[in-house]
This record gives C-alpha cells, sequence and structure tokens, in this order.
C-alpha cells in the first residue's frame, strides 16, 4: 500500500477506523503509567 502524499486530518481518520482508535496526539504520547524511581530517604541513619 502506497503512503498518501498528505495525511489524513483527524476527522478523516475518525472515520475510517470507526472511532476505534485514538489519535495519539491527543491522547497523549506516554502510555507507561509507572512512576519515575525516586531515591527513598531511609530514617535508619
Amino acid at each position: 500500500m502506497t503512503k498518501d502524499s498528505q495525511p489524513d486530518n483527524k476527522v478523516a481518520r475518525a472515520e475510517k477506523c470507526n472511532n476505534q482508535i485514538p489519535i495519539t496526539s491527543e491522547v497523549g504520547k506516554n502510555k507507561n503509567k509507572t512512576s519515575k524511581k525516586q531515591s527513598i530517604k531511609s530514617d535508619l541513619q
């Protein structure tokens, strides 16, 4: 399948997939919900 020279707009993409797949730029690209590792301050010292 050839690549389109100009990508479809937001509405056309939503119609092609029957509104099943969220558009990445709107939903947000960070799907990893795990928090960053942070150093834990221990009370042992």
